[in-house]
């Protein structure tokens, strides 16, 4: 099935059906998608974007927990029941 999506994938950016396994995977190794490609281009014309990147990323990421917090969240936590869709 993997073989048979890597075709119809290589297909559909332009290649024939024809392709052997290893040339539709090395094609595909090498496929962007529009958005990467937006991306790349992005970051390619405003270099001091990845600096501002770096400079922002503590905002999201590099927090410290407090855990204190933390075990009132746990605590709150309610448990899921086994099955969605029955009505109890």
């Amino acid at each position: 099935m993997e073989v048979r999506l890597i075709s119809v994938l290589a297909k559909n950016i332009g290649y024939n059906d024809s392709l052997t396994t290893i040339q539709a995977e090395n094609i595909m190794y090498h496929y962007k998608s529009e958005a990467t490609q937006f991306l790349d281009k992005l970051m390619e014309d405003n270099p001091e974007m990845e600096a501002q990147r770096l400079e922002n990323r503590h905002l999201l990421w590099d927090v410290t927990l407090n855990p204190t917090e933390q075990a009132e969240f746990e605590a709150a936590k309610v448990n899921k029941k086994p099955y969605t869709y029955y009505q109890d």
